[in-house]
């Protein structure tokens, strides 16, 4: 008797851990109970994420209104746990990509906000136009890319966002 209430309540955990990965695993709105299905519409994808020579970094487009006015900003994490990362300086490293053909290399500032040989974050910005006042991103644009290059001696990280994204990022939060 003892052995059929242990394995009926093992049976029954097992069947509640199945089921909550089944949920998690068709993603957050199907976990929330909102259904998740093709009509959903998509949701802007601010962070991107990319993993280069032992290095992990993610990037944020942040909206206007979290950052400081006139600045177009990423937060930018860097990790790794062979070797010292410390002697990237990442707004040496930035490129620029705009939507119409742009490719801006000078202007970016790095605020860290954590600094360690192995961990480091904070944030990348560089004006929000270029020198005749024209803006980087606007509400029509379909497209930026952010290239950190020379970070440990690999290939470059490379971010993307597109029209979703950057339609979103005109409104601030």
């Amino acid at each position: 008797m003892r052995r059929t209430v242990v394995a009926v309540l093992v049976l029954a955990a097992l069947a509640v851990a199945v089921a909550g990965w089944r949920s998690l695993s068709r993603g957050p709105s199907a976990a929330a109970g909102q259904g998740g299905g093709p009509s959903a519409a998509p949701e802007p994808q601010y962070t991107q994420t990319s993993s280069r020579n032992g290095v992990f970094v993610t990037a944020t487009l942040l909206r206007k209104g979290e950052s400081e006015p006139g600045r177009l900003a990423f937060r930018l994490t860097l990790e790794t746990h062979s070797g010292d990362i410390t002697a990237y300086n990442p707004a040496a490293g930035a490129k620029l990509v705009t939507a119409d053909g742009r490719t801006i290399t000078e202007g970016f500032s790095w605020n860290p906000e954590s600094e360690n040989s192995h961990h480091r974050f904070g944030i990348l910005s560089l004006p929000d136009k270029d020198g005749e006042g024209n803006p980087y991103v606007g509400a029509d644009s379909s497209s930026l890319k952010l290239i950190l290059a020379g970070l440990k001696g690999g290939p470059a990280h490379s971010f993307a966002w597109g029209k979703l994204e950057l339609a979103a990022w005109e409104v601030a939060p």
